[in-house]
Formats: structure tokens, C-alpha cells, sequence
């Protein structure tokens, strides 16, 4: 059970780095400077308030399999909720070739 519950939220932490994070935000708007950041999204890269980037980032220093079955579930929880949100903003951002309105 805990080596599939790793594995989730090491999948989860995948995708959520690959597509959702700085770079995935330029390759999909090419705002290199990140001038145009929409401020939904820059509050969950880095408000330390909320559920959100910075703070997951944080859980992630601590490796997937030192982390206790019981505190597993949770952060799967944080996980699925970031990336609800975030693929909700992303999702609404157009694609690299309407940069004027991302």
C-alpha cells in the first residue's frame, strides 16, 4: 500500500514540475521575463499561505519514502488540489502563438 501511494504522489510531483511551474508557464505564453504573470497563478507559485508551489516544494526536500504512510495521504490530497488549480489557469491561457493574451 505505501509503495503505491509513493508512487501517486511522485507522479503527481511529476507533472506538476514538468507542466505547471516557470518554464511551463514561458513555453506556453513566451513571456521570457515573466512580466505577465497572471496573479491567480503567481499566488500559487508562491504564497507560502496557501496550498501552493513554494509549499509543496518544501515537502519534496524530504524523499518520498521516508514520509509516513499516514502523512502520504494528505499530501497526495495537496497534490491533486494544486494541480486542479493550476490546470485550470493554464488551461485558459492560449496557446504560444496568442501571446498577447496570456
Amino acid at each position: 500500500m505505501k509503495k503505491q501511494l509513493n508512487s501517486i504522489l511522485e507522479q503527481l510531483r511529476s507533472i506538476r514540475l514538468q507542466n505547471y511551474g516557470v518554464v511551463g508557464y514561458q513555453k506556453r505564453c513566451q513571456d521570457i521575463m515573466l512580466q505577465d504573470i497572471p496573479i491567480e497563478l503567481f499566488e500559487l507559485w508562491y504564497n507560502p499561505n496557501i496550498v501552493s508551489f513554494r509549499n509543496l516544494s518544501k515537502n519534496s526536500k524530504v524523499s518520498i519514502s521516508e514520509i509516513d504512510i499516514y502523512e502520504l495521504s494528505p499530501l497526495i490530497l495537496d497534490e491533486v488540489y494544486l494541480l486542479t488549480r493550476l490546470e485550470i489557469i493554464f488551461s485558459s491561457l492560449l496557446n504560444t502563438n496568442r501571446k498577447e493574451d496570456c
